[in-house]
């Protein structure tokens, strides 16, 4: 659903759909270029203005080729003028080296100019895609967003530069030489102009065709980046289950049908080749016969129609490409038409107009009949939750009983439906959310880890902590010993998503985050679950020690955890169906003993 121009990731049950497009008339895609220009040139007037003046030195120069021509033709080959020939040949280096420096001046700006485009798009995306409410993530797959990144960036950088050198260059240079030769020969010259129509329709019909294939390229090539993405990341699956083949003959049949499409994009693009070089045939022709029955009969001279020919042999080149440059066009604006797709879409992370609060949270969490569904489905059915001040508060209850989206919605990921959240009294929808955040510490049972050292991890926590700080939130979360039997210590690369760390040293590494971030509310998602006994003796000692005097909700899976917490919430399928101290749950809940079974019955 379209609001004020902009599109409501509220409204969308499913999957924003990038690649429906109903931008296809002409007065849309002047809009759109008018918005490309008026947002990526405002940085580069200055360059801009350069470029254009060598562009339009560029086309004097060429012109002034073929101008020169009856002159070479005429004093030099018919009248034998020695000083001419000179002249005309130091006037024809000069052009020459005019037209090279120009030509290479205005290739550089232009380049540094597109380059400078693409990183102020590919900026603009990605903060976008920052700024975006979590519900857009649970239904876009990552793919389409990496080739928004980097396609659609390069989409919109591509048809600003090519208007600027379609009209700044290839235009000019073809008026420029169009007056040489109307200046050599009207009639002849009114007749070359006579194949234009022949060439708009041919185009016009090309253009149709490309439309449809520019956007089946795009949903290839995101396809090819989602097979690519899934298949690397899951590369240990991949392996355990031989599934080495089924991954090829995806990934091969996604590239071959990528290139057929392309293929038929280059053949579109190739046949105004052929087109040109046919109508140029007989144009050249015919040029010649007319030609040489004026020379021989109606006394010209050759050099009038040296010149003319020159003229039109350079000016083939530009017309060729402005005869192609609507195919082009055509499928680099579909593509800067989804780029703005995104760019104008309404985020539920909106900043909070009138924040209550700015500063680090604490106190008592109350959650009060909270509603809260994914697209039409509701999961979360009248919780309340209460967790007071330095209390620690144990969700437990089977797969799928809604204590993971509790989190979330704790951080405000996701907005309730209907009823609240409280936060020392505070509504936490009043709340900016960089400052909610901020207050949270949160140690997941999916570890997210990033390229880079292990230092820079675990600095996320807090990126201003010194050196010392880092260590000594890795020395409480136990796992100073690992690192320091890496070969470069804290300094050590772990590797795409902490590749090169096993299970329980990646989540050592996220408890360190945690403790450095020094945050009043910890939300644990069963934090020791990956580490071997006496590692996690360890680490519970020091998450103990962490949770002292905070505010702590922890999703929890064993006994040895929910012992100890001060008050258990039992959910099942998204509702609390009671709640106490592990002894009184113990005494009167049968789920409760039956979802921890063998472990209840060794106490």
């Amino acid at each position: 659903m379209k609001k004020n121009g902009t599109i409501a990731i509220s409204d969308m049950s499913q999957e924003p759909d990038f690649d429906d497009d109903t931008q296809d008339d002409r007065s849309s895609n002047w809009k759109l270029i008018r918005r490309l220009a008026r947002d990526s040139l405002a940085d580069y007037r200055g360059r801009l203005a350069a470029a254009l003046f060598f562009m339009l030195l560029m086309a004097g120069s060429t012109a002034g080729m073929a101008w020169i021509m009856r002159s070479a033709i005429n004093q030099v080959f018919l009248e034998k003028n020695a000083t001419a020939m000179w002249g005309i040949a130091a006037m024809v280096l000069l052009l020459a080296i005019t037209k090279g420096f120009a030509d290479f001046a205005q290739t550089v700006i232009m380049t540094k100019i597109g380059n400078g485009i693409v990183s102020t798009y590919q900026s603009r995306i990605f903060r976008k895609l920052l700024s975006l409410d979590m519900t857009f993530f649970t239904r876009v797959h990552s793919s389409k967003l990496i080739a928004r990144i980097n396609n659609n960036a390069r989409a919109g950088k591509d048809v600003i530069l090519l208007i600027i050198t379609s009209v700044g260059r290839d235009f000019v240079t073809l008026l420029a030489l169009l007056a040489v030769m109307i200046v050599q020969d009207p009639l002849l010259s009114l007749a070359a102009l006579a194949i234009g129509p022949f060439v708009i329709i041919g185009v016009i019909t090309l253009v149709r065709k490309a439309r449809a294939l520019a956007d089946a390229e795009f949903k290839g090539m995101s396809q090819i980046i989602q097979s690519t993405q899934e298949t690397f990341q899951g590369i240990r699956t991949v392996k355990s289950f031989t599934l080495e083949d089924e991954m090829q003959a995806r990934f091969e049949d996604t590239v071959h049908s990528v290139e057929r499409r392309r293929n038929a994009i280059a053949r579109i693009g190739a046949i105004m080749s052929p087109l040109m070089e046919t109508l140029g045939g007989v144009l050249i022709a015919s040029v010649l016969v007319y030609a040489g029955w004026q020379t021989i009969f109606a006394g010209k001279t050759p050099g009038e129609f040296m010149s003319f020919i020159a003229a039109f042999l350079l000016a083939y080149e530009p017309a060729k490409r402005l005869a192609g440059v609507q195919v082009s066009l055509q499928r680099n604006l579909r593509a800067a038409h989804k780029m703005y797709t995104l760019l104008d879409m309404e985020s539920l992370e909106v900043p909070v107009a009138t924040p209550t609060l700015s500063a680090p949270l604490g106190g008592e969490i109350v959650m009060s009949d909270i509603v809260f569904g994914y697209g039409k489905k509701e999961v979360i059915h009248g919780v309340s939750i209460t967790a007071r001040s330095g209390e620690i508060i144990a969700l437990v209850g089977p797969s799928g009983s809604g204590k993971s989206t509790i989190f979330s919605l704790i951080q405000r990921f996701f907005k309730p439906w209907s009823g609240t959240i409280e936060i020392g009294g505070v509504d936490i929808s009043t709340i900016d959310h960089a400052s909610l955040r901020k207050g949270i510490g949160v140690v997941s049972q999916e570890v997210n880890l990033f390229a880079g050292t292990i230092s820079e991890n675990i600095r996320l926590g807090r990126p201003d902590a010194s050196d010392e700080e880092v260590r000594a939130a890795a020395e409480s979360a136990m796992a100073t010993k690992f690192i320091e039997q890496m070969p470069l210590g804290f300094d050590t690369l772990i590797g795409e998503r902490g590749a090169t760390l096993s299970g329980g040293q990646a989540q050592r590494i996220a408890i360190a985050r945690a403790m450095l971030k020094q945050a009043p509310i910890l939300l644990l998602d069963e934090a020791t679950s990956a580490l071997d006994a006496e590692t996690e003796r360890d680490v519970r000692e020091a998450v103990s020690t962490l949770m002292k005097g905070k505010t702590t909700i922890v999703i929890a899976h064993r006994l040895s955890t929910i012992a100890k917490a001060d008050r258990i919430y039992l959910l099942v399928d998204g509702r609390v169906v009671d709640s106490g101290t592990h002894a009184q749950l113990k005494r009167r809940s049968e789920m409760y003993r039956r979802l921890f079974g063998t472990e209840i019955e060794l106490q």
